[in-house]
Formats: structure tokens, sequence, C-alpha cells
């Protein structure tokens, strides 16, 4: 309870000492670290974002998230910030100038999404996923306020997905129109930054 305690007010200061960033999601797997098409897609994205003077957050941790953040480290080591959960199986990445680490995943999620202005979606399983639907959801019932871009990254990686969501779903009523425009699909890193420098939400995902 005290460290719960601790940590909420830790992860507080944490977010008041912070500009607003762009959160990018995706797989801690370590294998894309190293010569992977997705870990280098992960470079890039840290990289352009960096360049256009975004700051950075992820979550901290190897894989994708540590391509991300060393792609933003390399253009300006102030950019490159994260929220790390404390599990043995992920540790912290070194390319943060800034962090902040948890062994509550609420504290974390709180940390990854209270001041983004928008949320990147790199390919990922389980834990990607899960933070992506769950952005999609808090916009959708208004806890986030205003519409921000939720972006997802390769539409060769993606299109199942959309499918599922434009066909499975939207057909059977399960979900209307307005929500499946919360997601947006770019091919190219340099594509995010054109949509974060024009504040556009998308008016539809059909692939």
């Amino acid at each position: 309870m005290f460290n719960h305690l601790f940590e909420n007010i830790q992860s507080s200061i944490f977010l008041k000492s912070m500009p607003k960033y762009v959160t990018v999601f995706g797989s801690a797997k370590k294998v894309f670290e190293n010569n992977h098409e997705f870990g280098d897609m992960a470079f890039k994205v840290g990289e352009e974002l960096a360049k256009s003077n975004f700051t950075v957050m992820t979550g901290g941790g190897p894989g994708m998230m540590s391509k991300v953040n060393e792609g933003a480290y390399k253009i300006n080591p102030k950019l490159s910030v994260g929220c790390k959960l404390n599990v043995v199986s992920e540790p912290p990445n070194k390319f943060m100038s800034k962090s902040v680490s948890t062994h509550c995943l609420s504290i974390r999620k709180k940390v990854l999404l209270d001041n983004a202005i928008a949320y990147i979606v790199l390919p990922g399983g389980y834990g990607t996923l899960d933070e992506l639907f769950e952005v999609v959801t808090l916009i959708k019932v208004g806890i986030i306020k205003e519409r921000r871009p939720v972006i997802l990254i390769d539409s060769n990686f993606w299109s199942p997905l959309i499918n599922f969501i434009n066909t499975r779903l939207k057909e059977n009523q399960i979900i209307v129109d307005h929500e499946v425009n919360l997601i947006q699909i770019v091919n190219h890193p340099h594509d995010i930054v054109d949509v974060l420098e024009k504040r556009t939400v998308c008016d539809g995902v059909y692939i």
C-alpha cells in the first residue's frame, strides 16, 4: 500500500515536470533490437519525431521501445523519456534522459497516456494491443477529453485487425462509424510527423 502511494506521488511529480509528449507503443521482444525491419522502423520513428522537436515517451523497456528511444536519443537526448514497469523480464533501456519506474501497471499507463498529444502504435503483442484498445476506449467514453491522433504504423501488419474491425465488428453493429474513425494508419515514420503537425484525426480506416 505504501509503495503504491509512493509510486503514485512519484509519477505525478514526473508528469508535472514533463512537456507534452508523443507516446509510442511497441513490442518489448529483444529480437527487434538487431537487424530487424520492425526495429529499424521503430528507430526511425523516434528519430523523425525528435527531428521535429517532439518529446518521445515509451514504456522504457527493451525491443522496439528501446529502438524508439535510441532514435530520439541520437537526435536529442532530452527528447527521449520513458516510464518503466519493474519486471525482471524487461530491463530498462539505456536511451532515456529521464524516466520513472513503477511496479503498478495502472500507474505506468497513467504516465504513458495522460499528457500525450498523440499515440503511435508499432507492431506488438498482447501488451501493445491492450494499450491500443485502452487508448481508443478512453477516447470513446470521454475520459481522454479531446480527440488525439491514434496512429498505427505499417498497414501490412495491421490490416487483418482493421479488416476485422471494419467487417465483424462494424457489420454486426458492435461498433459504429465514429468508433471506427478513432484509428488511422500510416506506412512511413515521416508520415507520422505530417499528421502531428497538421493535428489531424482520422475520418475512417478502410484497407
